[in-house]
């Protein structure tokens, strides 16, 4: 999956240098929240959006959430590749809908880390203009993943697939080109 995401990030940039739109880049904040997230954590990371035309582009995402489980650190990234559509609502608020794949895994400290695994999400979010070349957005995405669990002879008490749903609240600020 993570050579997938790879060649998808360089044909996404090849295409874009021929026929942009307008290129997006910047960082976020992101909030677990919904879906089977018991403990609502706070995280952050960085993206970056290729406008083909005024209705289509295409998002690369990077997320990371920090938590701890008494002495434990447990590390979760997501790394997301969205096709988006969407348009102007009015002169200053756009809105998009969109969905796509992701990979998503977890570092926990005292474990053999779990594989990444794949996953799919659908998104939804806010675009609101603040000077000609810097925006705020706010976005919901909510995820699907499977994680197969397998720690023979480890702490855990269980072994076999376990599916995982979230919801991800992200918002933050992008550079246009």
């Amino acid at each position: 999956m993570k050579k997938s995401l790879f060649v998808s990030l360089c044909l996404l940039l090849s295409v874009a240098v021929c026929h942009a739109g307008g290129i997006k880049i910047g960082g976020h904040g992101a909030y677990t929240v919904g879906g089977d997230v018991e403990d609502e954590e706070a995280g952050g990371g960085a993206q970056i959006a290729i406008g083909f035309n005024d209705s289509f582009s295409m998002e690369l995402a990077g997320t990371m959430i920090q938590d701890s489980v008494g002495n434990v650190d447990i590390d979760f990234f997501t790394i997301a590749l969205s096709a988006r559509v969407g348009g102007m609502l009015s002169e200053g608020l756009g809105a998009y809908a969109g969905g796509g794949i992701n990979y998503n895994f977890i570092e926990i400290d005292g474990f053999e880390d779990p594989d990444g695994e794949a996953g799919f999400h659908a998104c939804a979010g806010l675009e609101i203009p603040l000077a000609e070349n810097l925006e705020l957005f706010g976005e919901y995405r909510f995820t699907w993943v499977e994680y197969t669990v397998d720690d023979s002879g480890g702490d855990l008490t269980f072994e076999g697939d376990v599916e995982y749903n979230f919801g991800l609240a992200r918002a933050g600020l992008n550079l246009v080109f």
